[in-house]
């Protein structure tokens, strides 16, 4: 039940199931320093991070599309439509 609630807790803070298994060896190991287990944990500090960063970046592309969409164009002329094919608001092609 212990392990399995290790696993559990692991999951919630965004460990993955071999992040998991390492930690859980490093457990194990009566011999190895924290200072391993809390580099284990600033690495996912920092993949979080990075993902909340992705995930603003997209939620402003998001609410810029949504914000230039036409309601009333027709789907040739959808800027949401343009930006996912990679075209400009016009329907040109973006290098």
């Amino acid at each position: 039940i212990d392990e399995i609630r290790f696993i559990k807790r692991a999951q919630q803070l965004g460990f993955t199931l071999s992040e998991i298994k390492e930690m859980m060896t490093l457990r194990v190991g009566d011999d190895i320093p924290c200072g391993e287990v809390r580099d284990k944990a600033e690495d996912k500090y920092q993949d979080v991070v990075k993902k909340i960063e992705d995930l603003k970046r997209i939620k402003n592309v998001l609410i810029d599309l949504i914000d230039s969409c036409k309601a009333d164009a027709q789907t040739e002329d959808c800027v949401i439509l343009n930006a996912l094919e990679g075209k400009n608001e016009t329907g040109e092609e973006l290098r």
